[in-house]
């Protein structure tokens, strides 16, 4: 049987390694380690996150993008040769900074993979076009509340509210707080909300376009419908 499409498994180590593995057979493709300085990867500069691009994935080949804490992102290319041996040919394509300061903790691409949000702890969200590596648009963090109380930026998670819009994406924030940006509209979130009273751990879509999946650090479960307002609460994990 000939395979028309190899579709590579990631698979994030210590030291800044990362391991590029075949699902057929479980096989490790290629290790190697990610941005360093001076040959020496930082220790508070882990790799944060990965993306295996979908649209450049075919037999032989893959193409890679990688951030770390520090905000240092990087594309690679990456060709095997026809047995799949360890040895294969990696191209650093591209790398550029998506913060000056804070930590990068979270990310998305968007289906198309032409578009990233970032965030992080002193990270506001931001947009990032991937193909020329240039930011598209910042949020404007939300104003001090009533009693003169700023609150700094602190994304855990994030994804795109829609497959067809990279303009819509929804965050959660570590102070319980899920919110809707839309860069057509404006900087700050055009709709914000708390759930419950822990970090927000995880966001998801729904096909829909409008609904989103909520998970924070105690387990609550709940989805919401950004057109109607409509919570459903699916419970608590410890029950």
């Amino acid at each position: 049987m000939t395979v028309k499409k190899t579709l590579y498994w990631l698979l994030q180590g210590k030291n800044g390694e990362v391991a590029v593995l075949n699902p057929l057979n479980g096989d490790i493709c290629v290790v190697f380690s990610d941005v360093v300085e001076d040959g020496v990867q930082p220790e508070d500069d882990a790799i944060a996150g990965l993306h295996l691009f979908k649209r450049e994935r075919s037999t032989g080949s893959c193409v890679l993008l990688t951030y770390t804490t520090k905000g240092n992102a990087s594309m690679r290319s990456i060709e095997f040769d026809k047995s799949m041996a360890d040895d294969a040919n990696i191209s650093l394509t591209k790398t550029w900074k998506v913060c000056g300061s804070g930590n990068v903790l979270c990310s998305k691409v968007d289906v198309s993979e032409n578009y990233a949000v970032f965030g992080g702890k002193g990270v506001e969200v931001n947009l990032w076009d991937l193909e020329s590596s240039t930011k598209i648009w910042t949020a404007k963090p939300p104003p001090q509340n009533s009693l003169g109380i700023f609150t700094p930026a602190w994304f855990t998670c994030t994804t795109f509210l829609s497959n067809n819009d990279h303009r819509k994406f929804v965050a959660g924030t570590s102070g319980h707080q899920v919110r809707l940006y839309d860069i057509s509209a404006q900087r700050r979130p055009v709709l914000s909300f708390d759930f419950r009273e822990t970090a927000i751990k995880a966001v998801t879509e729904d096909h829909d376009g409008h609904t989103i999946y909520i998970g924070n650090g105690s387990g609550d479960l709940a989805s919401f419908d950004m057109r109607t307002g409509t919570f459903i609460y699916f419970g608590f994990s410890a029950l």
